[in-house]
């Protein structure tokens, strides 16, 4: 269920008085910045992963405003609440041969980059941590996937690690 946030209350001045619609409109938004919008998906198992694999996360940290579901569309985020989120992806991989190149990018609507950690050179490896974050409009974009790209790698895999996650965070309404 989305939070609501009022952005504007009016002003008191000594003597004054609020009008009932006032100090609701205060409580609701106090009520709803004491738990505010998060959500940290995660991995439950490594997943073995090709370059036209979606990213499923079947696991949660939290999740205080249903932006995840465990089952249907588990491989984005979805924001309930109006505002703006602060987004970030972070993979701990495993891989044989050399890594060329490592892409994590977060996309808006499944279509818009709109953060990305392009890595090229990598040295020769067995395992490398990633991390891409992008502050998104709710309003603009309803959702949000990460997307790996690897290039030279063999048999790459997203392994279970604190590393792993998916997560959004509410950090305030559009001004």
């Amino acid at each position: 269920m989305a939070k609501t946030f009022v952005s504007s209350l009016p002003s008191v001045s000594t003597g004054s008085t609020w009008t009932a619609t006032a100090a609701n409109n205060l409580l609701t938004t106090v009520n709803s910045n004491t738990v505010p919008p998060l959500v940290r998906a995660k991995r439950s198992a490594d997943l073995s992963y090709t370059s036209s694999a979606a990213i499923a996360w079947d696991a949660e940290d939290y999740d205080t405003d249903s932006m995840h579901d465990l089952v249907t569309n588990n491989t984005r985020l979805t924001f309930a609440t109006a505002g703006i989120y602060r987004v970030t992806c972070g993979l701990y991989v495993t891989y044989g041969g050399t890594v060329s190149a490592l892409d994590l990018s977060i996309y808006g609507n499944g279509s818009t980059n709109l953060g990305q950690n392009y890595t090229n050179g990598i040295a020769e490896s067995s395992s490398l941590s990633v991390q891409v974050t992008a502050l998104v409009d709710s309003a603009t974009y309803s959702y949000v996937t990460p997307s790996m790209g690897i290039v030279g790698a063999t048999s790459p895999v997203i392994k279970v690690d604190g590393r792993t996650f998916f997560s959004a965070e509410w950090v305030g309404l559009k001004a």
